[in-house]
């Protein structure tokens, strides 16, 4: 239990009123002079050593530049087109040179490149990337699109005000009134690069690196003659997230350490990251990715020991500490994300969810089990009065959990649901890590109805998807997803057929429906029940609801093969995508 004397020492208030723990504050601080090692050219851009500057601040990530032998090459570009052009405009303030090159570290920071390729459309610009990028972006921001805008947002504090004790913390991303700004940019890789590949990019030797960090497509990129490795491996100056509250793949800790070990052991002078600052220096970059390396290592290899031993996800957090020479070591600091949540992440990882309980192979439904734990008490009134002597005891964590089952209960429960508000809201304040705060303080601004979180927040985590990135993608990935959207219920007994067949690239695909099952076919289906012909991107302005079916249709642009209209509207409105079409027929 907090002792109350302390509690007030443990929170602090920032200029902006946002109430912060004690710990991140004083890490917002060190944070500050991260750069100072490095020579600061104006706001937000540094100079790394002669002909290499690296932009930081303008969003969640660096971009990191290098003066070529006629032109630049860039290391990321931006989550959109608004930070392509900030990025563009730091640049600019100490160089002209065209920029020849782009690479990608991972799928993430992708979004500026359409801006900086149309900038010099005279000249070709390459693009290097890992294989996987394609089809690591189709999964994040198709597949999983709209659980990753929703919960990304809440990630970086999206939901949340700008100022006042519920602010957002850290670097959040910028937000453009121009529609145009928020769009993601991104172009795919004219190479894409294998691992060990030696290029030679303007001039400059180039060895790239596969690696694994945050996502599996990721890049170190080594050049001899700047004695100089970017990156984007988990050597950040916070402990890496592996596992990410947004919800992502498993995230390797073998392949983050095979990746860190690969830079140890070409042991640079310079060692610069898509986040943080850079490390300069042979000797203390080594050491530095030997001790983050080593974290790693320790909480990863004790993980799988006490899986061996037969521990519990929950015991394994209790159990699984740093050693004293690493807890408190900066570079270590979870500022970013708990280490309790990379334990978990790996035993499930790892196992899976079964931790060997056998109640929870079959568990009651939570509202059952809720409805036992609140009529045990006596009803709501008591759970409540009990949760309020837990929060007056500052056990916040217990009385949020407890008052939740009366909400599973009773939902609407006013009291329940501003107990629970005001207990997630000082466990936010208390909070090391960014990302445990914006969850907290997005979910107690949810239960005070100032929010809603259904709905994605206004600026996406990693732009918005429009008709021109989609383009990029391989054909029918847009008619793909629809696999995933089919309503069960009204498709139980339904066993159709569509052809769509796209003139632009007289390419046509297949869905098929059959009893609550969809199937995508790349290829055409002649005895198709429907079909569809028109443009590719008709079809998307359809899918995306810049224009109707009806209206594509009644001008022409999209016309029947096969069946009738109000069969295909009745097709297509099987899926969550469409179900507007009913309505505006």
């Amino acid at each position: 239990m907090t002792d109350p004397n302390e509690l007030t020492h443990r929170i602090v208030e920032t200029k902006a009123g946002a109430k912060l723990s004690r710990s991140m504050m004083d890490s917002f601080i060190g944070n500050r002079h991260e750069f100072n090692h490095c020579e600061k050219i104006s706001r937000n851009l540094y100079k790394v050593r002669k002909g290499v500057y690296t932009i930081a601040g303008l969003s969640i990530a660096n971009c990191t530049f290098i003066e070529g032998q006629s032109g630049l090459i860039v290391f990321d570009t931006g989550n959109n087109i608004g930070q392509g052009q900030e990025i563009l405009k730091k640049i600019r303030e100490v160089s002209d040179k065209p920029i020849r090159a782009i690479i990608y570290s991972h799928h993430h920071y992708t979004g500026g490149t359409r801006l900086f390729v149309e900038e010099n459309k005279a000249q070709a610009c390459a693009i290097y990337g890992h294989p996987k990028i394609e089809y690591n972006r189709q999964n994040t921001f198709s597949a999983f699109g709209r659980m990753q805008m929703r919960r990304g947002g809440i990630q970086v504090g999206q939901y949340l005000p700008e100022k006042g004790e519920d602010a957002a913390v850290g670097m959040t991303e910028p937000r453009y009134e121009d529609p145009g700004m928020n769009k993601n940019g991104h172009l795919p890789a004219t190479h894409a690069v294998a691992d060990r590949e030696e290029v030679l990019i303007d001039g400059l030797n180039a060895q790239f690196f596969q690696i694994v960090a945050d996502t599996d497509d990721s890049l170190a990129v080594w050049f001899p003659e700047l004695d100089m490795i970017l990156h984007n491996a988990a050597v950040m100056r916070v402990f890496h997230p592996f596992y990410t509250l947004r919800g992502d793949f498993y995230r390797s800790p073998e392949g983050a350490i095979r990746g860190i070990d690969i830079m140890r052991n070409i042991k640079p002078e310079y060692l610069v990251g898509c986040h943080g600052a850079p490390f300069i220096g042979r000797e203390k970059a080594y050491k530095a990715m030997t001790r983050v390396r080593d974290s790693y290592a320790f909480v990863y290899q004790q993980s799988v020991r006490a899986i061996n031993q037969g521990r519990t996800p929950d015991q394994m957090v209790k159990e699984i500490q740093l050693p004293d020479h690493l807890k408190n070591d900066p570079l270590l600091y979870e500022g970013y994300i708990r280490i309790q949540y990379a334990v978990r992440g790996f035993y499930r990882g790892m196992v899976g969810w079964f931790a060997e309980d056998t109640a929870d192979l079959n568990p009651p439904l939570p509202e059952v089990l809720a409805r036992e734990i609140v009529d045990g008490f006596g009803g709501p009134e008591k759970v409540i009065q009990r949760c309020r002597i837990l929060f007056e005891q500052h056990q916040y964590e217990l009385a949020a959990k407890l008052v939740t089952y009366v909400l599973q209960v009773d939902p609407e429960n006013e009291q329940a649901r501003q107990l629970k508000a005001d207990a997630l809201r000082i466990m936010a304040q208390l909070s090391p890590d960014i990302q445990s705060r914006h969850f907290y303080l997005t979910h107690a601004l949810s239960l005070e109805k100032k929010i809603d979180t259904s709905k994605p927040p206004a600026v996406k985590f990693f732009g918005d998807q429009g008709i021109d990135d989609i383009l990029n993608t391989k054909p029918g990935a847009m008619i793909k997803l629809l696999e995933n959207m089919l309503d069960p219920q009204k498709s139980r007994d339904v066993e159709k057929s569509l052809h769509i067949a796209f003139t632009d690239l007289n390419q046509g695909f297949g869905l098929v429906v059959r009893k609550g099952v969809a199937e995508f076919t790349a290829h055409a289906d002649a005895d198709a029940d429907l079909g569809l012909e028109l443009t590719r991107t008709v079809w998307l302005s359809v899918y995306f609801r810049l224009t109707t079916l009806k209206k594509a249709l009644e001008s022409g642009e999209a016309k029947m093969t096969a069946g009738s209209v109000p069969e295909l509207e009745d097709f297509l409105s099987l899926f969550d995508r469409f179900k507007y079409i009913k309505k505006v027929r």
